[in-house]
């Protein structure tokens, strides 16, 4: 397997504080997911989308669930189940065409916590407990995130608003199996990478796009004697795009680039202190902390 040093998430502890307002549902038109599944070394991938319009049953709206095997994320395919989202209860919930019904996410959840999931596609009831309450930073945006501790089942895991979980993916929330196993490999919004995961180079595998020796010599540091963010050994014959952000999440510039670019601060005006940059790629996009302190 390719490791990929691209990695999304950007840890901040309790960010969630001063962004806490925003609400990201689960059942977005835009969204697709894709989750890899390992059947005990032998993987594929498929995406998972849902429908566009609401299926009423029992007077409650929900959406139906598809998939695709196909890495141009064509032909999808009915999966025989349906998903509604209690925007008020803030609660998610996943259905099978025989009627069963289980409960996959609840983001009202606070920290101590224990919560009862029932995944119908693997049956049994699991719970787990909030061991941790953070925000992370999701490509332009805070979210935020829960990490659990397994009470009744060996697994843990955590979730993201709007994403679900980062362990196992979208529908498998709280799957109750040790083969196959599924896994989250990348989150897209209007066919833009959101978060892709920290060992893989594309949203397909086995299939990669961009190869591993033009992403490892890849460096973004802050050079305090000439004031400029440097940004070396990017991919040639690639266009990125650049942006800095204050950790309130509000942007502060953006530059186009590729190979080595030097970043003038002069006209910005910035203090010294912690910020978050992000670079994006039209297949992958890579954030991490960088701290600026001026020459005195």
């Amino acid at each position: 397997m390719k490791v990929n040093v691209l990695n999304l998430i950007v840890l901040l502890s309790m960010v969630v504080i001063a962004n806490g307002q925003n609400q990201w549902n689960i059942i977005d038109n835009t969204s697709k997911w894709s989750v890899v599944t390992d059947y005990g070394g032998y993987y594929d991938t498929h995406f998972i989308r849902f429908g566009t319009e609401d299926t009423l049953i029992e007077d409650l709206p929900y959406r139906k669930v598809y998939n695709t095997y196909d890495p141009d994320e064509l032909n999808w395919s009915f999966m025989d189940l349906f998903i509604r989202e209690d925007t008020a209860s803030r609660q998610v919930f996943l259905r099978n065409t025989l009627g069963e019904e289980g409960m996959i996410y609840d983001f009202s959840i606070e920290m101590g916590d224990t919560v009862k999931i029932r995944n119908v596609i693997s049956g049994p009831n699991i719970k787990m407990k909030v061991i941790g309450v953070d925000s992370v930073f999701i490509y332009n945006a805070y979210r935020k995130r829960f990490q659990f501790e397994p009470v009744n089942w060996p697994y843990w895991d955590s979730w993201i608003e709007g994403i679900g979980s980062m362990g196992q993916g979208i529908i498998y929330s709280g799957f109750y199996n040790t083969s196959p196993w599924y896994t989250l490999l990348c989150y897209k919004q209007n066919d833009i990478v959101y978060y892709m995961h920290p060992d893989y180079t594309a949203c397909y595998y086995p299939y990669v796009s961009v190869e591993d020796n033009e992403i490892r010599s890849f460096k973004v540091y802050y050079n305090f004697e000439a004031n400029c963010i440097e940004v070396e050994n990017l991919p040639a014959n690639q266009f990125f795009e650049f942006e800095l952000y204050n950790l309130l999440g509000a942007k502060i510039l953006y530059v186009p680039l590729s190979g080595k670019v030097q970043i003038n601060l002069n006209n910005y005006g910035l203090k010294d202190g912690m910020f978050i940059y992000v670079i994006k790629h039209k297949e992958y996009i890579f954030s991490d902390k960088l701290m600026i302190f001026k020459k005195k």
